[in-house]
């Protein structure tokens, strides 16, 4: 059975008992693959799984989260400012940072983000 960790990486489970591992290249045993043990196999696909599985918010940190909530609920970046008692040129780096992470280049972007995966705390 094959494992997918995207175009770039392809991982083939190869073999049973005490012989099973994973290669990584093509399916051949063999010139240009690397074997890699079933433990260090089972970290590789959960590592792949929970990237796969996380959504891209997920990495952004607990005050850049907070700035994109606020925004999402329409506060400005003074307003932002004022409650967090930051400078508007800080909340404007962290909304920069949360646009590049999330691969958004609008506003809008930001706030359709936000309203689509529910992050509208109370």
């Amino acid at each position: 059975a094959r494992l997918s960790a995207g175009a770039a990486h392809r991982f083939y489970l190869v073999g049973g008992g005490g012989g099973a591992g994973v290669y990584w290249g093509d399916n051949r045993a063999g010139a240009g693959s690397v074997y890699v043990s079933t433990v260090v196999a089972d970290i590789l696909f959960h590592k792949i799984r929970k990237d796969i599985d996380s959504s891209p918010h997920q990495k952004l940190s607990n005050r850049e989260l907070q700035v994109l909530q606020l925004i999402g609920k329409g506060h400005s970046i003074n307003a932002i400012a004022q409650s967090l008692f930051k400078s508007p040129k800080t909340i404007s780096t962290h909304k920069a940072r949360i646009l590049e992470k999330l691969g958004l280049k609008t506003q809008g972007e930001l706030i359709r983000y936000v309203i689509e995966n529910e992050l509208l705390a109370n």
